[in-house]
């Protein structure tokens, strides 16, 4: 995959994999009133891939990819009728196409999306030095996007999930993963906040503490997490939201170990810790 980097982009960016791609492609037969068009198929293959500084696994992603559709030169313009991108758990499909007169533009439109949250965490290990090995999770995601012009912008997407569970190793029992839902709204990409919920030694001692976003002011768990994102494509601002309660800080501290994030180095954070933090993301003047 390196190689395939270099000859398109011109430059390493430290990817590493096996790429392998069949094309096969047909003409139909010209009249004076219909010029011919060509039929084309492609199916391309890409295995083991992984940052090129981490040692290649057995769960590292692949992606196989099948494209089907028709190439008409004089009109400048290749319409893919069939899309398939798939891994091991999941599949995007949908159709795509790509004018060059008057001008280049770009119209992919993805109909349905099934994504494993395995897979996500395939992607991650692979990028990401450092992961423990008893990590997984179980979640499944479904949507659909669309997305047009040159360069490409994202102009609708919805997803949604009814939750799901992470296991980490050193916790007794798996964190819960609550219902998520986003996508487009208006001109903004919306994810609402997205609820991780996890048990303690001394989370059913202390009982539930009323957290102030909780509809109709219902309890939540002592050991909870909640992630909320918000980018306008308009004003090219965002934010990130992030709610919470613990009450033992070293759990997290030795989730975030278990994930390659290492937060705490050469001290140690013990106790109750509540937070709600907001980080903004502004256009420069």
């Amino acid at each position: 995959m390196a190689d395939v980097f270099r000859f398109f982009r011109g430059q390493d960016y430290g990817v590493r994999g096996a790429f392998a791609l069949d094309a096969a492609a047909k003409s139909g037969s010209a009249s004076e009133d219909s010029p011919a068009d060509w039929k084309f198929s492609l199916q391309g293959r890409a295995v083991q891939i992984h940052r090129w500084d981490l040692t290649e696994r057995a769960d590292n992603p692949r992606l196989d990819l099948r494209w089907k559709g028709r190439w008409f030169p004089t009109d400048g313009r290749v319409s893919v009728e069939e899309m398939v991108l798939g891994s091991p758990k999941s599949n995007l499909r949908g159709t795509a196409t790509l004018t060059t007169v008057p001008a280049t533009g770009f119209s992919i439109r993805v109909d349905s999306a099934g994504i494993q949250a395995s897979d996500l965490l395939a992607w991650y290990r692979a990028f990401q030095p450092g992961v423990a090995d008893g990590v997984s999770a179980e979640q499944y995601f479904t949507g659909g996007a669309a997305l047009g012009g040159w360069p490409l912008k994202l102009e609708s997407a919805a997803f949604s999930s009814a939750g799901g569970k992470i296991t980490i190793p050193g916790f007794a029992a798996a964190a819960r993963v609550g219902a998520v839902r986003g996508g487009m709204e208006k001109n903004a990409f919306v994810i609402e906040p997205l609820a991780i919920f996890w048990s303690g030694d001394t989370g059913e001692k202390s009982g539930a503490r009323k957290n102030p976003e909780t509809p109709k002011g219902k309890a939540a768990p002592a050991n909870s997490v909640a992630i909320g994102m918000r980018y306008d494509f308009d004003d090219h601002e965002g934010s990130v939201t992030l709610s919470g309660q613990t009450e033992k800080t070293d759990d997290v501290l030795a989730a975030a170990a278990a994930l390659g994030k290492q937060l705490n180095r050469g001290w140690e954070w013990k106790g109750q810790t509540i937070a709600n933090l907001r980080r903004e993301r502004t256009r420069a003047a």
